[in-house]
């Protein structure tokens, strides 16, 4: 039994947003004046807590998921340039990322526990 398993689906869609919005800056910091994935996510919290319609979720879904799909066609293309100049890094930035996602872990069990927290406050 996982830690989200007596989670409510509007804890679980809200937490889902916590998590998407941590890592938001990274792709913010790539396409500052892309603001389709932080509507997204402010449309599945306005979800969440039923200020919105399931279609009106489903179009800000499908505006992020454009948004990308647009951008990871620009990194393929990128990223071909930077093979290259990458194999030099490798190592260091596989070790980098294994870092930022045991980190990320971390953070997100945190968000879990600091919800179930709050509900038996309640």
């Amino acid at each position: 039994m996982s830690a989200t398993d007596d989670l409510t689906e509007q804890e679980q869609r809200l937490i889902a947003a916590d998590f998407a919005e941590h890592v938001l800056p990274l792709f913010e910091a790539e396409y500052p004046d892309d603001d389709r994935p932080r509507k997204a996510i402010d449309a599945a919290r306005s979800y969440a807590r039923g200020e919105i319609t399931k279609e009106q979720l489903d179009a800000a879904g499908a505006a992020a998921g454009a948004a990308a799909w647009d951008d990871a066609w620009a990194a393929a293309r990128a990223a071909a340039w930077a093979a290259a100049r990458a194999a030099a890094w490798a190592d260091a930035r596989a070790a980098a990322w294994a870092a930022a996602r045991d980190d990320e872990r971390v953070w997100q069990q945190q968000r879990i526990d600091e919800v179930v927290a709050a509900r038996a406050q309640r």
